[in-house]
């Protein structure tokens, strides 16, 4: 897994690296040259190629300097357009400036409105307008500078990350620069993977730029990025000698009245991720249904009577992982035994994972005391709105830090479901790598539960069942949308394409 930082703690590593020795203009030459050589491996030919750099006055604007300077080295038509007079630069981007002019690089400082308005397509831009440490919203003529460069029909490559985005959440206010290529230095920012940050980076690329380790350990990170390598890792693996008992037994109570397609989904996809038997709890009266559309996997029919709890409780001990929620509804009758069902698996100590309904209801109660410890919960931004009385903006502002704190104060593994989920430990937090916008669709997150507890039933380890769960989900969505795009993709065939994504990570 790749390492995520915080742009402070980016910016105490650059500060004990120049501490141990190594100056910052050579940090500066370095992390330009490697802008510049993916621009060059872009474009075989740069003479005589229209270039503009919006630079800043800060360090990242310093940046942008030197890789003009490369840029009219060879021969390619640079302008420079500065959003301050170049009195206001100072320091080290000052006599970065200065070598780019000596150099016989033309600058634009000061850019109005006007300025803007009359720049002509160039054949592609460099945004070094804002670094890491950026907060806020731009205005006046940053914000219009960077409509500008989105008005672009040519490629924009982003110094250390797209101007206007926010570095240590990734959310976006006002204008920001939609990059096709962003290079960070040394370790990736958080900014750059959660919240909206897929929408503005393009290609992510991290460079290695001379931090020194030392200075790099001594600060740490701040959040895990999933890769395929470590899910190779960490799969459950199958023994000769396994047998249908012994690689997994969940039960799953899901669906009713109007949404049967959860309970269906979520179960079948459980046997599918691997889990040996699956048994369904299903309202008496749907049995029929489910009974039609389930072939391999046993259903439990139910009514609400004083026998019932007495008959959860037999298929609980059966079972190795119970998955709760999915499409289960909110009738008192419901409500009421859910409450019940918690308070045994919290007793027995059984492994589960919650979703949908089984949050709304837990979220009602507001009793997280009554939560099993390792249990693994599943919600997407508005159910963990619910669980946990805080707006969608105020989650979203402090990700890393709600989601730790949740996890950590109820002893239970975290889902945060979008785009991307983020899966919670603790204090570990874990940025997923996989999937795309043709998941946004109706049973996607029960297959994603029923992923999860699959894969618990046959590691017993929660948080590596989440983990797994998510990567694999998000996976089979690519592989689906490769060979049905994003418009026309359902649950199902997340379903039907995880086998191929169990077969992709097997070949790592």
């Amino acid at each position: 897994m790749l390492e995520l930082i915080t742009p402070k703690q980016s910016q105490k590593i650059d500060k004990l690296t120049i501490e141990l020795g190594i100056e910052d203009s050579v940090l500066m030459e370095i992390a330009a040259k490697s802008i510049f050589d993916l621009i060059k491996s872009k474009f075989k030919n740069l003479e005589n190629k229209t270039v503009y750099v919006f630079c800043g006055k800060g360090n990242n604007g310093g940046d942008g300097f030197v890789v003009a300077r490369w840029l009219q080295n060879y021969k390619a038509n640079v302008l420079v357009l500065l959003l301050n007079s170049e009195d206001e630069i100072q320091g080290l981007p000052k006599k970065k400036l200065e070598l780019y002019k000596k150099a016989g690089g033309k600058v634009l400082s000061e850019i109005s409105k006007n300025d803007l308005e009359i720049l002509e397509n160039p054949d592609f831009v460099v945004d070094a307008l804002y670094g890491t440490g950026f907060r806020g919203e731009l205005r006046g003529i940053a914000s219009q500078a960077v409509k500008k460069v989105n008005s672009f029909q040519t490629k924009v490559f982003a110094v250390d990350i797209p101007s206007g985005l926010n570095g240590a959440n990734g959310m976006a206010k006002g204008e920001v620069v939609k990059a096709d290529f962003t290079v960070t230095f040394g370790k990736i920012k958080t900014g750059l993977y959660i919240n909206s940050a897929q929408e503005f980076t393009g290609k992510i690329t991290a460079v290695d730029i001379g931090f020194l380790p030392e200075a790099e350990e001594k600060v740490g990170f701040e959040a895990k990025l999933v890769t395929k390598e470590a899910i190779c890792k960490i799969l459950p693996k199958r023994k000769k000698t396994d047998y249908k008992n012994s690689v997994g037994k969940v039960f799953v109570w899901a669906g009713s009245e109007g949404m049967t397609g959860a309970g269906i989904l979520a179960s079948k996809v459980t046997l599918v991720a691997g889990a040996g038997l699956t048994t369904l709890a299903v309202p008496q009266n749907l049995n029929t249904i489910f009974e039609e559309n389930l072939t391999e996997v046993m259903t439990f029919p139910f009514e609400f009577s004083t026998k019932t709890l007495t008959d959860f409780k037999e298929k609980i001990n059966w079972s190795d992982v119970c998955l709760f929620g999915p499409g289960l509804g909110a009738s008192k009758a419901t409500r009421n035994l859910f409450l019940k069902i918690l308070a045994e698996l919290k007793r027995s100590e059984k492994l589960c994972v919650l979703d949908a309904d089984a949050l709304n209801l837990l979220a009602e109660k507001s009793d997280f005391s009554l939560l099993p410890r390792n249990a693994i919960l599943t919600p997407h931004l508005g159910e963990f709105a619910r669980l946990t009385k805080l707006t969608k903006t105020e989650i979203c502002e402090n990700i890393l830090d709600v989601g730790k704190d949740f996890s950590k104060k109820h002893s239970v593994v975290l889902v945060l479901k979008g785009a991307p989920t983020v899966t919670f430990c603790g204090s570990e937090a874990f940025v997923n790598s996989t999937g795309n916008s043709g998941m946004a669709t109706a049973g996607s997150g029960d297959v994603l539960s029923g992923i999860i507890a699959s894969l618990l039933s046959q590691t017993k380890k929660p948080l590596e069942a989440a983990i797994n769960g998510v990567f694999l989900h998000g996976l089979s969505g690519d592989l689906a949308t490769k060979n049905k795009t994003e418009f026309a993709l359902t649950a199902s065939d997340l379903i039907d394409f995880l086998p191929k994504a169990f077969k992709k990570i097997r070949k790592i």
